[in-house]
């Protein structure tokens, strides 16, 4: 089978080399969480079946949507990928991608991280390893794993590549999830100056903002880029979200109200994960600060109890107890019982369920009800909890609920211990 190398020399089993530009295309889209990187594929595979990383590159996608429907697809195209790369003969790099793959999809995203760091050391201009190790490290929660990553190939890259305001975006998110915000700043807002269409990068400077707390700052950085990522995939909630949280940071509690509902509310019909736990963490915060929030529950309800059963991936599962639990929805035991068996299998994340994430879910079960039982819990695990993944600010739901214990089970001695 031939292979054809493209303008950062990185070599591609293909039949033709006009594959090549397509499966840029679907990466630059994929990076600007654009909504055709899926359709891009698909032309790509009808022109091309045997370009090899097309098949990978939807792969990661489909285990990039966290969700159990795809779990049989990835076992299938894994066969047909492992078939397809013993008789097209592919590239070492190419099949090392199938390994990492394969890792992932087995949850062994620790091995599947030390296989892309390893290739990204031989091959620091393949962004589709650079961006899933991204991915990787963020819900393994090392903001230094993450800075690191980037940082390894960041004076490598042509800095007239298209590619390269995407690289100075994430490397800004690792530095601000390092705390390093002055220079988490600048990177960001220059990877946004470039290319004014990355949501990653625009989202890594309203992280800055938030952790900074210049909350009308926040808003008025949204406010003005929202027009170059407003049309993206659904990742554009999880921004509208953050405007909700400076909203809050300002005391404006209704008109963070006004967001959930005029924008967020219904993006759970996409059943997408990260969807579900913007508005169920955005409910919960609005009552921990007095919000009435009626009977906004009552969808949330209805998806978590769907994915009450899911091992996936347990920053989600925590968040899919949020509504069972403050509603006291029949299907919260069920889910904590999910979380006890999950928690004795051998893979990543049932070793993060039973080293960290029982107690969370026991905490996040309780609050409502038993407070008291739910600080024991968290203060249990607390200097653990970055361990879920998710971003520092995702986090913080867990320091507010803490604090939401503390005072309704009358402990507010311990506060202190929840700055």
């Amino acid at each position: 089978m031939p292979v054809y190398s493209n303008e950062l020399n990185l070599v591609y089993t293909a039949s033709s080399a006009e594959s090549l530009p397509l499966f840029g295309a679907a990466l630059t889209s994929y990076l600007g969480a654009r909504t055709d990187v899926m359709e891009i594929l698909d032309g790509l595979h009808g022109t091309d079946p045997d370009m090899f990383m097309g098949q990978v590159f939807r792969g990661y996608l489909l285990k990039l949507a966290g969700h159990p429907q795809f779990i049989a697809p990835l076992a299938d195209l894994v066969n047909r990928l492992e078939a397809q790369a013993s008789a097209l003969s592919v590239t070492t790099r190419e099949q090392t991608h199938l390994q990492i793959l394969k890792l992932w999809i087995e949850d062994q995203s620790t091995a599947a991280l030390s296989l892309l760091e390893q290739l990204l050391l031989q091959h620091p201009l393949d962004m589709l390893a650079l961006r899933i190790a991204h991915y990787l490290h963020f819900y393994e929660g090392s903001g230094a794993a993450m800075s690191a990553s980037t940082g390894r190939v960041f004076n490598t890259w042509p800095k007239d590549h298209p590619h390269f305001p995407y690289l100075q975006g994430m490397h800004a998110f690792g530095l601000e999830e390092c705390g390093d915000y002055d220079q988490a700043l600048v990177l960001g807002q220059d990877a946004v100056q470039a290319n004014s269409q990355d949501i990653w990068a625009t989202h890594a400077v309203a992280h800055v903002y938030e952790m900074l707390g210049e909350y009308e700052q926040g808003v008025n950085w949204l406010a003005k880029t929202e027009p170059d990522w407003c049309d993206t995939n659904n990742f554009r909630y999880h921004v509208i979200w953050h405007q909700a949280l400076f909203c809050l940071g300002l005391g404006d509690h209704d008109r963070a109200l006004a967001i959930y509902d005029q924008q967020l509310a219904d993006s759970i019909n996409d059943d997408f994960y990260l969807d579900v736990c913007n508005n169920a963490a955005l409910l919960w915060r609005l009552e921990f600060l007095g919000v009435d929030v009626g009977q906004r529950w009552q969808p949330l309800i209805e998806i978590c109890t769907a994915h009450s059963k899911d091992r996936e991936l347990l920053f989600a599962n925590l968040h899919y107890l949020i509504p069972l639990a403050v509603t006291s929805a029949p299907a919260l035991e069920p889910a904590l019982a999910n979380l006890s068996d999950w928690a004795q299998g051998s893979t990543d994340q049932a070793a993060l369920c039973r080293e960290v994430g029982l107690q969370l879910a026991e905490a996040v079960a309780r609050t409502p009800q038993q407070p008291g039982v739910a600080l024991d819990s968290l203060l249990a695990v607390k200097d653990e909890t970055y361990r879920i993944g998710g971003s520092k600010a995702q986090r913080d739901l867990f320091r507010l609920m803490g604090r939401h214990a503390a005072i309704q089970g009358d402990r507010v001695e311990l506060l202190a211990q929840l700055s």
